[in-house]
């Protein structure tokens, strides 16, 4: 992955620190174990491309975090909406939700967030798994950071939404109906 030069020890540590955070975010953001891998490849091609904007960075991880979620809404990795799947290869997909343990509460919301439209997911994603604030996902993601409260409102509202689809055939049971 990356060649000899100056810094490439630097490179190393700082992929070995990042990478289980990198997977975490990847998985988040694409809710699927495949699209995850190689979004995160992608990614580190970009970290080893542009290593010297990245190791100059005063905050490393929050840029690195930036380039995956640009990655992930650009377009760029979607190799995989040009190929032809079978029905057992889609079956045999894993999902990272049901990776996760938790709660029954929990694995529904993780389902939710899988559900949202990407900028929605992405926006919450970096607010809640990364922390960032409304101005740093906005420079993140080239949004305003108006433009980062309404889209995070949108999302809420979408799982709202989502939420009362799924409960809603429980209430019918329990009616009787």
């Amino acid at each position: 992955m990356i060649g000899a030069g100056p810094g490439e020890e630097e490179l190393r540590a700082f992929v070995a620190v990042v990478g289980p955070r990198l997977n975490a975010l990847a998985w988040s953001l694409t809710g699927h174990r495949q699209d995850a891998e190689d979004l995160v490849q992608e990614t580190l091609v970009q970290v080893v491309r542009k290593w010297s904007r990245v190791r100059s960075s005063r905050h490393q991880g929050a840029y690195v975090s930036s380039m995956m979620a640009n990655l992930f809404l650009s377009g760029r990795r979607r190799a995989s909406a040009r190929e032809v799947v079978s029905d057992a290869v889609v079956a045999a997909r894993v999902s990272p939700v049901t990776a996760l343990e938790g709660t029954e509460q929990e694995q529904g919301l993780l389902h939710r967030v899988a559900r949202l439209p990407e900028r929605q997911r992405a926006v919450l994603v970096l607010r809640y798994l990364e922390d960032f604030s409304t101005e740093q996902i906005a420079q993140a993601l080239s949004m305003s950071p108006g433009a980062v409260r309404s889209t995070t409102h949108r999302a809420y509202e979408t799982l709202r939404g989502l939420a009362e689809q799924e409960r809603s055939p429980d209430r019918r049971l329990a009616a009787g109906g």
